[in-house]
């Protein structure tokens, strides 16, 4: 009985621990694509001023 309930367990903790770690990665990637494309929209835009 208790050994199935630790398996049960570990079993849960590597969910919770994928579930943080896909949910962290996600969120980076968006903050580091808002900014890629706030600095190209910067680059095309001092481009224009320089014309």
């Amino acid at each position: 009985m208790l050994k199935s309930h630790r398996k049960k367990k570990s079993f849960f903790d590597l969910i919770v621990h994928t579930v943080h770690l896909s949910f962290f990665s996600f969120n980076f990637s968006v903050i580091t694509g808002e900014y890629t494309v706030k600095g190209e929209q910067w680059i095309v835009h001092l481009r224009g001023i320089q014309g």
